[in-house]
């Protein structure tokens, strides 16, 4: 059951030789009955995980087998991070990626941007459906428990209202290439330690005392978002500074896919994990209990984080790539048109433009957030749905809606002028969709309201982003830093008022007042994107230099 023997297979070679000394020594130790280590590798995971199993046998007996496995995890993980950090460190690897041409050190910067951003959409929902059980279990209510979910925004939300004053100012521009990937290094490294904390949190004696544990899990999950939303904001500067223009509505619509991939990878995350568990202890979900539900699938995303980590560590190089990477943005930029550019727009419709983008984002952020909070919520206690099940139902919600979101990209024209009144006409049909909420209708048309919902919303949201930042501009007060910063915390506020907000309506006022609100704020998005449309049509273009 436990992790490191598996490892240790895989790590196994043939120094039969070598380990073959060993035999006496840990036979005697194990009663004779201890077969000889396959290789040197095996001897030291074996090792470790002796002493591992040493420490979880004390809690083995008082709280169950899962804490050796959380034990065990937390062991392999810290090793991993610790060789990461290495090679971090170390300059081992990313170096080759300085090609002259340094179209590979720009591909890189936008995966590690992208792939930030799947990482916050996972660590909001990846205890979406489990943190209802927990906070029973604690003796908190469903205000509470949207709390918890929402924890990881205000962490999001306090990065991006303190970064500005603790980050120089040549990361925030991008100049600086070797600091801005040194702060998402970290940022990702430190993300991890925090989601590895709150698996141990979870496993340790703490739950004899239920408030601590409650606030120590809302502290660690406070820190996780904090430091995720940071690598995310300061890889954002990284990829939009080396991204030429006629890529931005581009970047910014895979960034927004991402996040809503990342919603499946959450929610299905939680599900899959517990599938597992069920597995490998041999007892059925239900009587897994809620610590295990809290903390298994936190040990799903702090292996992604940390993967993320190592693929910016082998691809992102240490400096800036030199060469004809300039020559390329330059042409790129010269094959620019006014009908893909705003680059004739007045300073007070570039202002207006970045201001309506980002109070878009607070609008989508809390839509889809409280229709996460909300509807997991109505299909525990109204439904009766099993935790595992909604689970599934809001993965296949989520990919559902990634994959109309490609279909939608796919079909939508390219221009600025076409892409902002698509933008408009999806923010229209989420207004109309939102009356599937009330309780007027048979149980499964909810769940295609918030498909539809994700899907447009979100798809509106990826052109509001280009947008924005095409309007914005180093040379002036509104930078693309600084409007990333902005729509960022937009996005975080969204967040942390979403779900405690959907889940106390609902368990107070009931469901039609949840859907009531949901309509007055999805036809607030509406009006901001129908003006965001107008103002990209009235705009005065200016002719492309050449």
């Amino acid at each position: 059951m436990a992790l490191a023997p598996w490892l240790a297979d895989i790590l196994a070679a043939k120094q039969l030789e070598s380990c073959a000394l060993l035999q006496v020594e840990v036979s005697a130790r194990h009663g004779g009955s201890f077969q000889a280590p396959q290789s040197w590798w095996r001897w030291v995971v074996l090792s470790i995980n002796e002493h591992a199993s040493r420490l979880a046998t004390s809690l083995d007996g008082k709280y169950g087998h899962f804490d050796l496995v959380a034990v065990d995890f937390s062991i392999l993980a810290l090793g991993f991070a610790l060789l990461v950090g290495l090679l971090d460190l170390g300059r081992i690897s990313g170096a080759w990626s300085c090609l002259p041409s340094g179209n590979i050190a720009v591909r890189a910067s936008q995966v590690v941007f992208v792939a930030s951003g799947w990482l916050v959409a996972v660590t909001s929902t990846a205890i979406l459906t489990v943190s209802i059980p927990l906070g029973s279990a604690l003796g908190y209510g469903a205000a509470s428990t949207g709390l918890m979910v929402s924890s990881v925004q205000v962490g999001g939300l306090v990065a991006n209202l303190t970064l500005h004053c603790l980050v120089p100012e040549k990361v925030q521009t991008g100049a600086d290439f070797a600091a801005t990937r040194r702060y998402v290094s970290l940022s990702l490294f430190l993300s991890a330690i925090s989601l590895l904390g709150f698996v141990l949190a979870v496993c340790s004696p703490l739950r004899d005392s239920p408030k601590l544990l409650w606030n120590s899990l809302l502290a660690l999950r406070f820190l996780s978002g904090y430091f995720g939303s940071k690598a995310q904001l300061v890889a954002s500067w990284l990829a939009l500074e080396m991204t030429p223009k006629n890529e931005v509505l581009n970047l910014q619509a895979a960034s927004q896919a991402a996040r809503n991939l990342g919603l499946f990878a959450g929610v299905t995350m939680s599900s899959i994990s517990l599938i597992v568990f069920q597995e490998k202890l041999s007892t059925r979900v239900e009587a897994l209990g809620p610590w295990l539900c809290a903390a298994s699938p936190i040990m799903f995303q702090t292996g992604a984080v940390l993967l993320v980590w190592l693929v910016m560590v082998l691809m992102v190089p240490h400096r800036r790539p030199t060469g004809d990477y300039t020559e390329m943005a330059i042409e790129s930029s010269r094959a620019e048109t006014a009908s893909n550019s705003l680059d004739g727009m007045e300073v007070t419709q570039r202002r207006q433009l970045i201001l309506l983008a980002v109070a878009y984002s607070f609008e989508r952020s809390f839509t889809i957030t409280a229709i996460e909070g909300g509807t997991t919520l109505i299909s525990q206690n109204q439904y009766d749905i099993t935790a595992v099940t909604t689970g599934w139902i809001f993965g296949l919600i989520s990919l559902g809606a990634f994959c109309l979101n490609a279909v939608v990209a796919g079909c939508s024209v390219s221009d600025v002028e076409g892409r902002a009144s698509f933008m408009a006409a999806g923010t229209f049909l989420s207004v109309f969709m939102s009356f599937g909420i009330f309780s007027w209708w048979p149980w499964w048309v909810i769940y295609v309201t918030d498909t539809v919902m994700f899907t447009f919303c979100n798809t509106a949201n990826g052109i509001a982003d280009g947008l924005g930042t095409l309007a914005a501009s180093n040379d002036s007060d509104y930078t693309k830093g600084k409007f990333m910063q902005w729509k960022m915390m937009a996005m975080q506020l969204g967040r942390v008022v979403g779900a405690p907000v959907a889940r106390g309506i609902i368990d107070s006022l009931g469901r039609n007042a949840y859907g009531s609100l949901q309509l007055m704020v999805t036809l607030c998005g509406f009006w901001g994107t129908y003006k965001m449309q107008r103002i990209v049509r009235d705009r005065c273009p200016k002719a492309p230099s050449k």
